[in-house]
């Protein structure tokens, strides 16, 4: 069953025992909200495993130029987000529990160019290709509690490019440099 939601709609499925309260018109099925807790005000997508379109409940067309709003927007907030180039459609997802603090260090050149972001393929084409490349999209607001799982699901779903790591939170998989194992090694001992 196919059901919409428009701007500021609660909807109580008794089958299910969930309170949805959704900001934006979005459609979802809901036979997918069986293990969601959700409480507040809270904007979600829930995507049937079918669906091969994930619609994000905001895109920022131009990052660079909405730094400020995207930092207000996103003030407080919990999510999983995608960067996504214009031109190729390669992607990157991610998540936080302070999704305005980590968009404040995307916007930080220092720390982009930092050795410790070597690795990052997002960011050596953030700085390849600047941030009107991009366009950012909050793919979903979410609890801190669920941030992990529902980046996971973006990941399996998605398959972004730009993502070294395939598991959300992991560094399993990460090259560690050789001065780093043998810092590692030292205190091990």
């Amino acid at each position: 069953m196919e059901v919409k939601l428009s701007l500021k709609t609660s909807i109580y499925n008794p089958k299910r025992f969930h309170w949805i309260h959704c900001q934006k018109r979005i459609g979802f099925t809901s036979t997918n909200l069986s293990n969601t807790h959700f409480k507040g005000e809270r904007k979600i997508r829930t995507i049937s495993t079918s669906s091969s379109e994930i619609e994000p409940v905001l895109i920022y067309t131009n990052p660079d130029e909405h730094k400020g709003l995207i930092a207000k927007q996103n003030k407080g907030k919990s999510g999983v987000y995608r960067w996504v180039h214009k031109d190729s459609g390669k992607s990157y997802v991610g998540s936080s529990s302070m999704l305005n603090d980590r968009f404040r260090r995307y916007f930080n050149h220092s720390y982009l160019s930092s050795s410790k972001r070597g690795a990052s393929l997002i960011c050596k084409a953030l700085l390849k290709y600047g941030y009107a490349g991009f366009r950012l999209e909050i793919l979903e607001y979410c609890p801190i509690s669920t941030v992990l799982d529902r980046e996971q699901f973006y990941i399996d779903k998605l398959n972004p490019e730009y993502n070294i790591l395939k598991i959300a939170g992991s560094n399993l998989g990460y090259k560690h440099s050789e001065a780093s194992q043998t810092y590692e090694w030292c205190f091990q001992k």
